[in-house]
This record gives C-alpha cells, structure tokens and sequence, in this order.
C-alpha cells in the first residue's frame, strides 16, 4: 500500500542497537517507555485520525519499539515503505539524534518524497533544523492536524509550500522562509487521542505497571502555569506556538476516549494535565459524567499541579475508581520549588498525602536532580522528605496492609533532569534560574546524544553542581531510596530482596560508567 502520508517515532539515539549506550537513569519517572523512549506524542494520533477522516491514507510507525523488538536493517525496512510524504516527530528534545537520522535515512531512502519534522523541539528549532540539514524539506510549528493535508495536497512540490501556514523552509535561493501561523484551536473537540489502534507496533507503548494495558489523554493543549524548566509552560506555548491560553477538551469527549480505549482493550488512562487548570466546573462536570456512567477502569491516574482540597478529592473519590495521583515538588526545600514554580509548602503536600489516604488515593511524589538553585544542603531536605514520606506510608497503614511489601498509600520518586527543555523559562534566561547552558542550539542537542553515556547527556550544569556532580548525586539519591525501601519495607520474598539488590548494583554501576566513560 501506498500512504499519503506515514508518521514515524524515532528512537532517542540512532542506532542504539550498535554503538556503545549507557543510558543510565534517564526513564526512571516515565519506566515503561524505556530509555529508547518509545512513547508516541499525542499529536501523532489525532493527525493521523483527522486526515484518515478526510479520506487520506496515513499510518504511525512506532520505530522505537520496533527497533527494540527486532534486529532487522532499519533502512532497509524503510525502503519498502512507499509514501508521498515521511512525517517524523522531534516533539521532546531527548529524540534530537533519532528524528534528525530518521530524516536523514528516510530522504535517502526516498529522495522523490517529502520529509517534515514537527513537535515542540523542532518548532523552537525551526529555523536552524532547516538550515543545517537539507534532507528535512520541512519543518511545522505548533498545530499540524488542518497543515499536513495541505503539504501532502503539494504532491511534492515546493514552490505551493508558500501558501501553507506554520511552515518554516527553504525556498530555491536557500533562504529561510518562516510562513504565519494560522489560527489556533479553541477546542481539541474535533480531535481524537484515543485510537491507538493506529500505531503499530504497540505492545510495549501500552504495557503499563501491573500488567494493565493502559494509555494517556489530554485535558488540554496548552498550560496556565509557568514552571520554570517546563517546555510545554504557559510562556513556552506563547514563545513558540503562539497560543496565550489552554485549548481544553471537554468532559463528554473525554468519557468517549475513555469508551474507545475500554473497546480497544484498555483497562488503565491517565489524564495529562491537572484538570482543577481549566476551572472548577471543567472538573466537577468530568468527575460527574465519569460517575453517573459507572466507567470501569482499573485505574485512572490524575496529575496534580498543586496540592488538593476537600472539594476536589470527595468529587474524585466519588467516581468509586482506583486512583493513582502525581505531584511534582521538584525539591525538599521551599525556596528551591518557590524558584522552579511550584508554590507550596512541605505541610501543604503532606496534607495532600494524609487526605489521599482517608479516600484510599494513592499518590506518587517525585523530586527532581537538578533544580537550579539546589546545592547539598537544600538536596538532603529532599532526602529527609522522602525518608518522612516512607515512614508516612508505613503509619498510613491498616490491618493487613501492613504486611504489604514496598510503598503502597505513598511513593517518593527520584529522577534527574538530564536536558533542559528549549523554550523553557530556565533556557531562555539560565543565569536567572541558576543555570549555565552547555547546549546553546539544535546541534548542541544532536552532537551531545551522541556520546555514549548518559552523564555526558547534561546539557546544563547548575550554579552548585557540575555535570559530573549531578549525576553522581542522582545515583546517591536513588540508592537512599533503596536504603528508605529495605528500612520501611516488609520485603520477605528472596525474589523481592534480590531485586533491590539488583536496583542497588545496577545503581553502583553507574558510579563507574560516571568515572570511566568520557
């Protein structure tokens, strides 16, 4: 089959599969899609399910996972792949090296096609992605549901790019041309996020904790808040999309998406973004509509900006669904999370946690390595946190609970920022955030991801730490959570007991990937 247009997730770094690659702790918060990163963006989905409703012929291939599955020349899998346009995705900026190889790969492989890249990272790096590799024929900025009908309606042909809005490329004389946005979405309504059935492969994309198959959906596109290292802020969307306001989704689509996915064989959703940002009666209409139609889900996960209220966790609760709650302090320390954009205290999240418990809510609580301002004696209030976090969760405990084995009501994470998103508050003004940029501009990013270790990835260092020092601290930080889980654990199990020492020596590992690989 011939597509009009195939959409392609590139692994992190090209090839992973045959070149040295220490990956380190890049995914501890986000697991389950690998260090590879094999997480398909959202957009992918309602592009490909928007022009499939105008009769056109697209498909998501979801290269990363593929490529962790087989062993099978990439390139020559590609060329068998007939389409009159390749879109691929450069959305977060740890896929630098994949997207632009993929790109590379991909014109070569068909030079009479177009090759478009679109996503945050390259909407901020337009200008230089199109400049300095030539085998990209495009690049999108912001929006590309209503834009990718129009290029693939161009037949190849370059000269019509003129009349396409958001589009970035170079015209005959090599120069820059940057085309106006087109008006924004006020609403997702008219989109789909659900269909998962569109990407291929999947297994491992929807493979969640606990054996659940589960997926993600969006509240929204865009953000009201500013968190300072955050790419996908209120300041980034306005720098780099144009758009000065969320655009939400309403409930009622959001109980079809959950209708869709349960049809599809999904039986865990997480909703991206805290739905308490787009006003009081948004949540209080989801959360009812989600009540009233009895949804049978074995768990809903919610993000959480800022601690609860009573209100807003009686109207969770009242959905009688398993729910799994996420917080990001960022840091132990007040003035250090003021700084990075959360405004709240240690007393305001350990409220959160106790009332989560008298729901039967579980949360997860993560700190982040590499918070701008941070230094060793800020970083151990992180750690004096996360060991009251675990004591919490063991006082938390009723009955039988208490013979379960790890964290169950709450569950301190640890993970380091290891790139700093472009367009974020913190990249476009570093010194004041407590920064110094070691990559400066797109093929910092690419030429950085290609080093073999993921210490070497650290594309700042802080006013306190160095490179080197962040990352051993992130190893330090995630063997004291091990220390907290043997210390307030009931593990029993030999299974169990060898997988912390599992997680310990591979930790330990790390310490000598740090000093031997550079």
């Amino acid at each position: 089959m011939r597509y009009d247009l195939i959409l392609i997730h590139p692994p992190s770094v090209y090839d992973f599969r045959r070149k040295p690659f220490f990956p380190g702790p890049i995914a501890i918060t986000v697991g389950r899609y690998t260090p590879i990163f094999i997480a398909v963006p959202l957009g992918m989905i309602s592009i490909s399910a928007h022009l499939n409703s105008l009769g056109y012929k697209t498909k998501i291939f979801n290269l990363a996972e593929w490529m962790i599955r087989n062993k099978d020349d990439v390139e020559e899998i590609l060329s068998k792949i007939e389409a009159d346009v390749f879109g691929i995705d450069l959305h977060w900026c740890v896929s630098s090296h994949g997207s632009i190889e993929l790109a590379r790969i991909c014109k070569r492989t068909h030079p009479n096609s177009l090759v478009i890249l679109g996503g945050l990272t390259a909407s901020f790096f337009h200008d230089e992605i199109v400049m300095e590799f030539p085998f990209v024929d495009a690049v999108v900025r912001g929006e590309a549901e209503e834009v990718l009908s129009q290029i693939i309606e161009c037949k190849g042909d370059k000269k019509r790019f003129k009349n396409i809005p958001n589009l970035t490329y170079l015209d005959e004389n090599r120069r820059v041309k940057i085309n106006p946005f087109m008006p924004l979405c006020k609403t997702l309504d008219e989109y789909e996020f659900s269909r998962v059935d569109l990407i291929e492969p999947n297994e491992l994309l929807l493979s969640g904790a606990g054996g659940l198959k589960s997926w993600v959906l969006p509240l929204a596109r865009g953000c009201t808040l500013n968190c300072k290292h955050c790419g996908g802020s209120s300041y980034s969307y306005r720098l780099i999309f144009n758009r000065d306001r969320p655009a939400p989704r309403s409930p009622e689509k959001i109980y079809e998406d959950i209708t869709t996915l349960k049809e599809l064989g999904i039986d865990a959703v997480f909703l991206i973004q805290d739905p308490r940002t787009l006003g009081r009666n948004y949540w209080q209409s989801l959360f009812n509509i989600i009540k009233r139609e009895k949804i049978d889900l074995k768990q809903l996960g919610i993000e959480l900006f800022w601690p609860v209220d009573k209100e807003f966790l009686d109207a969770v609760s009242a959905t009688k669904l398993p729910i799994i709650m996420n917080i990001s302090p960022e840091s132990g320390n007040e003035e250090v999370r003021r700084k990075q954009g959360r405004y709240y205290t240690d007393k305001q999240l350990l409220d959160t946690v106790l009332m989560c418990r008298e729901k039967n809510i579980k949360i997860t609580v993560f700190f982040m390595i590499g918070c701008g301002f941070e230094n060793l004696d800020t970083l151990k209030d992180t750690w004096y946190l996360c060991a009251k976090l675990y004591h919490l969760d063991r006082e938390l405990r009723r009955g039988d609970e208490r013979d379960f084995s790890g964290p169950l009501w709450v569950k301190p994470e640890i993970g380091a920022m290891i790139l700093l998103d472009p367009g974020s508050h913190a990249y476009m003004n570093p010194d004041e955030y407590g920064y110094q940029l070691y990559f400066k501009n797109f093929k910092d990013y690419y030429n950085g991801l290609t080093y073999p270790s993921w210490h070497q990835w650290f594309s700042y260092r802080t006013k306190y730490f160095s490179k080197r020092e962040l990352a051993r601290l992130t190893i330090t930080s995630l063997n004291l959570l091990i220390n907290l889980e043997e210390q307030f654990s009931t593990y029993k199990s030999p299974l169990e007991l060898c997988q912390l020492r599992f997680e310990r020596f591979r930790n330990n590992l790390n310490y000598f990937i740090i000093e031997e690989v550079d």
